[in-house]
C-alpha cells in the first residue's frame, strides 16, 4: 500500500537488514556500491563469483547468509542482470519486477537496494532510474503491501533518484509514496 524510499546513500545505520545486489553478468571484481557490500561481508560476493555459484546471468539468484561480516546477520540477495551490453529499460522493468516478487516470496518488505551500476550503458541513465522507481511504485500499490527501501547507487545524483520516484508518482496519483532524506 506504501512505498517508503529513504535516500541516505550510506551503510551507517544498517542492521540486520536484507541487502539486495543486483550485478550484471562477468562483472568482476565486485565494485562501486556492490563492492563495498563484498567488503562488509568479508569478501562472500566475490568467492561466490569466483566459485561460479552466482554468475550474474538474467534472473540468477543466490542468498547469502554472511557469518563473518562487519554487521550481525547479514543476509545478501545476488539478483543477475545479464549481459550489461543487452540491457534496456524493457529488461530493467521485468527485473525489477521479478526481483520485488522475489523478495516478496522470501517476505522480505524492508530492504537495501544496492542498483546496478549502470553507467555505460547506451540508454539514458536517468531513463533507468525512472524505470526502477515507476516499477517499484507499481509493484507496491498492486500487491497493496507496505515496503521500506533503503538505496545505494554509484554516480547518480540524489536529486535524479528523488525526480524519478516523483514522476512515478505523478503517473500512479493514487499510490502512496515516502521519501526519507538524510538530515544535514
Amino acid at each position: 500500500m506504501s512505498l517508503t524510499v529513504d535516500l541516505d546513500n550510506s551503510l551507517e545505520k544498517q542492521s540486520g537488514e536484507m541487502i539486495a545486489v543486483c550485478m550484471f553478468e562477468s562483472i568482476a571484481p565486485v565494485h562501486g556500491c556492490a563492492g563495498i557490500i563484498d567488503w562488509e561481508v568479508s569478501g562472500e560476493i566475490s568467492r561466490q563469483v569466483e566459485n561460479r555459484k552466482f554468475s550474474g546471468e538474467r534472473k540468477d539468484r543466490l542468498l547469502i547468509y554472511a557469518q563473518h561480516t562487519c554487521v550481525p546477520s547479514r543476509k545478501v540477495l545476488l539478483y543477475g542482470l545479464g549481459k550489461k551490453e543487452n540491457f534496456n529499460q524493457k529488461i530493467l522493468a521485468a527485473l525489477t519486477k521479478d526481483l520485488m516478487q522475489t523478495l516478496n516470496t522470501l517476505s522480505v518488505y524492508k530492504f537495501m537496494h544496492v542498483l546496478p551500476v549502470l553507467y555505460g550503458i547506451e540508454a539514458k541513465v536517468q531513463a533507468m532510474i525512472n524505470t526502477i522507481a515507476y516499477t517499484m511504485l507499481e509493484y507496491t500499490y498492486i500487491e497493496k503491501k507496505d515496503y521500506t527501501l533503503k538505496l545505494l547507487w554509484d554516480n547518480i545524483s540524489s536529486m535524479d533518484v528523488k525526480t524519478a520516484f516523483r514522476e512515478a508518482v505523478n503517473m500512479l496519483p493514487d499510490a502512496d509514496l515516502i521519501i526519507l532524506e538524510r538530515e544535514v
